[in-house]
């Protein structure tokens, strides 16, 4: 039970309580302001990002890369909910291929993307040329064993790859205190501190805004 309740309270209380990846708030405010015409989510997981983008650019398509079957039903059931089902186009994995064909016609596009270290193979801009002029908020996982490789680098390699069009910055993870928690949110301290504690100190991210 106490299993339970801890991975409850890392995985799901942040994101009903909004302080999620809360140091991601001004990348996302900055997508939002954009004005983008279609925002590509890789990882959607349940939705928490497909759909909160629906939500606040109801002029943007949207396409979410899913692998699990499961989340792929929650995202459904969470968009149908916050009713944006039919602005959000749910897709399995995502490949260089199918990301290239999500971006075409694509103005001004935006990339969410947390997908365990395949950020490396997928953001290509010499390959993908959407992406050179796309906003881009990614997670890496420097650090991260995949088929017992240990990946490395990836940080550093983003880095340098958009360097020429947009620009770069880094985004670590922080620490949690009562006063993170939204206006009209009030918890226990301990169930305040849990609710907080995403239990990934480690957590790095790359934002990435085009220059022109």
């Amino acid at each position: 039970m106490s299993y339970i309740t801890s991975a409850f309270c890392s995985e799901i209380l942040p994101k009903i309580v909004g302080t999620y990846e809360q140091e991601l708030n001004p990348a996302i405010e900055a997508i939002c302001e954009a004005g983008c015409d279609r925002i590509i989510d890789i990882g959607a997981a349940e939705g928490y990002y497909a759909v909160g983008l629906a939500l606040r650019n109801p002029e943007a398509r949207i396409i979410g890369f899913e692998m699990n079957a499961s989340a792929r039903y929650y995202l459904q059931r969470l968009a149908k909910l916050n009713e944006v089902s039919e602005r959000i186009e749910l897709q399995g994995l995502c490949d260089p291929d199918s990301l290239a064909r999500a971006m075409e016609g694509a103005e001004k596009p935006a990339v969410v993307c947390d997908c365990e270290g395949a950020e490396d193979l997928l953001l290509r801009p010499d390959r993908i040329e959407p992406l050179r002029r796309s906003y881009l908020l990614v997670e890496t996982h420097d650090g991260l064993e995949n088929d017992g490789v240990r990946l490395e680098g990836i940080t550093d390699r983003l880095s340098e790859r958009f360097a020429p069009t947009h620009e770069v910055k880094r985004i670590a993870s922080t620490d949690r205190s009562e006063s993170d928690l939204p206006t009209g949110i009030h918890l226990a301290p301990d169930l305040a501190a849990e609710a907080m504690d995403e239990g990934r100190p480690w957590a790095q991210w790359l934002f990435l805004s085009p220059r022109n």
